[in-house]
């Protein structure tokens, strides 16, 4: 069917009517599988995606360092392992350092993100040429949205010491971003993990949410714009930051997120401790958002746990 717009005027946008919605349709033969006119219906509802040049793939030190007690000499023999598996295949994995690289780690801490754990993770740039002579690609994890200390643009409406919100409504916020990501560029990261974004806005993961998004008093600054305008100016800012490094957005909001990311998680996330969370999350994203694979970004339903456990 042809796209019909549907409009609806928005209360905290003031004045102006935006686009609620676009309704579009695909057809299909008699013969088209209910998976492949998925893939159709989801490459109509986005024919223009950016996309990885090549697959992505390599190793997270999350799943047995779970942001604790690791260095980068951990770091570089991951490096090293995940190149060795991969042996002279043309497409390079990378090596993500997850939680852990700064102050505060397995707690999913806030910036700032200008240095690393003293004393440990003093020489980030020497950390991703050391990934690189090892045959890896290096990738870090931050998260955009949280900051350790008082910084501009943090919020007013909720928080407690050493867990600041920012609110990406200001551009003191995107500011900070944008220099955080081109930091991580300078010192030779060629994929950003960024995290943690949705609940930093809302306050809340949403499985079984109730029916208002956010936490019970939390707002943005700006008033004039919907979160979800909010939500894409920030995608924005990292894929303008990031330049030709690849982009991985973790706990974004995937309709909107598609075009501004190469590469989304699309699930929860996996264990290396409890395979019951493994099936439920990955398989289970595997199975119900594979089609929107190549056609929104490339979908990462998290990594595969090779554990003890």
């Amino acid at each position: 069917m042809a796209g019909r717009t549907l409009r609806r005027p928005a209360c905290a946008a003031g004045r102006r009517e935006i686009a609620a919605a676009t309704v579009v349709g695909v057809a299909t033969g008699a013969d088209t599988t209910p998976y492949a006119a998925l893939q159709e219906l989801c490459a109509a509802m986005s024919p223009d995606p950016l996309l990885p040049a090549q697959p992505v793939v390599g190793c997270n030190n999350w799943y047995y360092a779970y942001g604790q007690d690791f260095g980068p000499d951990a770091v570089l023999r991951d490096a090293a392992t995940i190149a060795e598996f991969a042996g002279d295949h043309p497409v390079r994995p990378f090596c993500v350092v997850d939680d852990g690289w700064t102050e505060g780690g397995g707690s999913a801490p806030g910036g700032p993100w200008d240095t690393g754990l003293p004393g440990l993770f003093d020489d980030m740039a020497g950390l991703a040429v050391g990934i690189a002579d090892r045959g890896a690609r290096p990738g870090l994890w931050f998260r955009p949205l949280l900051s350790r200390v008082p910084t501009e643009g943090m919020r007013t409406d909720t928080g407690a010491p050493g867990r600041i919100p920012l609110d990406p409504s200001l551009d003191a916020t995107l500011a900070t971003v944008a220099a955080d990501v081109a930091r991580f560029r300078s010192w030779g990261f060629e994929l950003i993990k960024h995290d943690f974004s949705t609940y930093d806005v809302f306050g809340r993961f949403h499985p079984d949410t109730p029916h208002e998004m956010a936490g019970a008093g939390w707002r943005l600054a700006d008033r004039t714009r919907t979160t979800a305008e909010v939500l894409v100016d920030l995608y924005r800012t990292i894929a303008k930051a990031a330049g030709d490094a690849v982009v991985l957005g973790c706990n974004t909001v995937g309709h909107l997120a598609a075009g501004l990311v190469q590469v989304q998680r699309t699930g929860d996330d996996t264990s290396g401790r409890h395979w019951e969370r493994t099936r439920r999350m990955g398989i289970n994203t595997l199975a119900f958002r594979l089609a929107q694979h190549s056609r929104f970004y490339a979908v990462d339903a998290d990594c595969v746990p090779c554990t003890p456990a």
